[in-house]
């Protein structure tokens, strides 16, 4: 029996994202037909400090009112600093816990722990407006994220009024160059990328020239890096998430025609 066409067959898409979270999204795409190339343009470490300001801050956890996480990797260092220091389950209930996006939600409710606030947009920018003011004065905030990472948010609650204190869980590094993939990348028909990390790190890896014809951003932040760097951005996910990129790669690569 003749298989159904798949509305990526034959389309191959060059993934960027770290190689130990880059199977969701392959596997989206695979089912959808495409062929993956794994391409990974970051990989991820401890911070510099080992972790030992992200276990002090959950160690103190109830002098937070909320607490932020802007990514999964973020969310799963939390998770490991919360059964290190054996946090009092009473502290964890008491925290209003505030997640960039449906992935990152994901990771602290497999640890049983519930997540208050997922803003529509899934960017420090949304969150900033889905936390608003503090509810009451010294209100404290915790925002748990990478070593190097953009200051719209901490600063943004520090206007609104909140105490911030930001804790590196995590630091990105760029796995080295690699010439014979890059030549495989170039040939590609599509490629993703998840984060402004995964931008830079493409043209640390590979270099400007070897990007694919089409150019997908999971979301404006990665976008305008892309941009910045030179390359055209064809798309933007809509929602910024894994199944809004996979939506607009699809909106790219299959004909009207062929859809339905």
């Amino acid at each position: 029996m003749t298989q159904p066409k798949r509305p990526l067959d034959g389309r191959t898409v060059v993934v960027t994202r770290a190689e130990a979270q880059s199977g969701p999204l392959i596997e989206r795409l695979e089912s959808l037909g495409a062929c993956t190339l794994a391409a990974p343009c970051i990989a991820t470490e401890p911070p510099a400090d080992g972790g030992a300001a992200l276990r002090a801050a959950v160690g103190r956890l109830g002098d937070y009112a909320s607490v932020v996480l802007t990514s999964p990797n973020g969310a799963r260092a939390l998770v490991a600093a919360c059964k290190s220091v054996e946090v009092d389950r009473s502290d964890l209930d008491a925290c209003t816990f505030a997640a960039v996006g449906p992935g990152t939600a994901e990771v602290l409710c497999e640890a049983d722990i519930v997540v208050d606030l997922v803003p529509e947009d899934h960017v420090g920018e949304g969150l900033l407006a889905e936390l608003g003011d503090p509810q009451f004065a010294g209100a404290k905030v915790l925002i748990v994220r990478a070593e190097v990472a953009r200051n719209v948010l901490p600063q943004g609650l520090i206007e609104r009024g909140w105490e911030v204190d930001v804790v590196p869980a995590y630091r990105t590094v760029t796995p080295p160059p690699n010439p014979e993939l890059a030549g495989r990348v170039g040939r590609a028909d599509a490629i993703t990328f998840t984060s402004s990390s995964t931008v830079t790190g493409f043209l640390s890896r590979f270099g400007g020239k070897a990007v694919p014809r089409l150019v997908v951003c999971i979301g404006p932040i990665a976008a305008d890096t892309a941009r910045r760097a030179g390359f055209t951005v064809d798309a933007v996910a809509r929602p910024h998430s894994l199944d809004g990129l996979v939506s607009a790669l699809i909106g790219l690569l299959v004909a009207p025609a062929d859809v339905g």
